[in-house]
């Protein structure tokens, strides 16, 4: 029931993500200041990233709803996915931290809130990949 509740929240959470988030970014001046070559502030790397950003979260949004779909219908799939989504969520913490510090030289790879992120992540996901893995609970409930 607990992975059923987090999968939930999870379509929500990133859905307000992508839309808090990224539309502040594509609305603010910091596009225009970061996109328009004769800015002072140019970065050719700035619309790429976050657009690269934009398409994972969207991809991560349909992926955890079919994970959902999965879910409730009791899928034999469902722990593949959902351990796969873990650990792809861990992977791209990382990496979005190393771009975003290659991008905007100023920024931190690891900053204290970036660690924090990859070691819950990490925490969570080292927690549920075995279980889904090995629980013969789980062989015995997703079996459609």
């Amino acid at each position: 029931m607990l992975v059923g509740i987090g999968l939930v929240l999870a379509v929500v959470l990133i859905l307000s993500y992508l839309v808090l988030i990224y539309t502040q970014i594509f609305l603010s001046l910091a596009w225009a200041i970061f996109t328009t070559p004769e800015s002072d502030s140019y970065n050719q790397y700035f619309a790429p990233l976050v657009i690269g950003e934009v398409v994972f979260n969207a991809l991560l949004l349909l992926a955890v709803i079919y994970t959902n779909y999965l879910y409730f219908t009791s899928k034999r799939g469902f722990p593949q996915w959902f351990s796969g989504i873990l650990i792809s969520f861990v992977l791209y913490i990382v990496i979005d931290s190393i771009l975003i510090s290659m991008v905007m030289l100023d920024t931190q790879a690891f900053s204290t809130k970036t660690l924090t992120s990859i070691a819950g992540a990490l925490l969570i996901a080292a927690i549920w990949v075995p279980y889904m893995r090995s629980s013969k609970r789980v062989k015995n409930t997703f079996v459609n």
